[in-house]
């Protein structure tokens, strides 16, 4: 999943517990921001922050910074405009690990009972 998208996910579970009109952001009151803030505090150093396109930055996260703390959207907006310039307050987390996708492995059902009746006739010697 792309950092953008699990900071959606989190914006989308924090405005939904808040009961706030994402329609209307313009119209929430600083009281609003500080809830959503507060609900979202533990969850914003585990996102990868750096890793997010200026586009995205621009349309996902800009509208809600209020909620991010001011240095982290300060280094966030600097490295969004240029890569060279590294954060002063956050971490560049190293990128997620894809998961490995079980469906491109071929289970070979055959290798696995030789194995396990290898492995049976072995403990039969060395624990009978």
């Amino acid at each position: 999943m792309e950092e953008i998208n699990i900071w959606c996910h989190l914006l989308e579970f924090a405005i939904f517990q808040k009961q706030l009109d994402i329609f209307k952001v313009e119209e929430w009151k600083s009281e609003d921001f500080a809830s959503l803030r507060e609900l979202l505090q533990d969850f914003i150093p585990h996102i990868r922050w750096f890793q997010i396109s200026g586009t995205d930055f621009w349309y996902k996260i800009k509208p809600f910074k209020k909620v991010l703390p001011k240095e982290l959207y300060d280094d966030i907006l600097g490295y969004s405009i240029d890569k060279s310039i590294q954060p002063k307050s956050f971490t560049i987390l190293q990128k997620r690990q894809k998961a490995l996708n079980l469906s491109r492995k071929r289970v070979d059902y055959d290798e696995m009972y030789m194995r396990a009746k290898l492995s049976r006739k072995v403990r039969h010697l060395l624990f009978e």
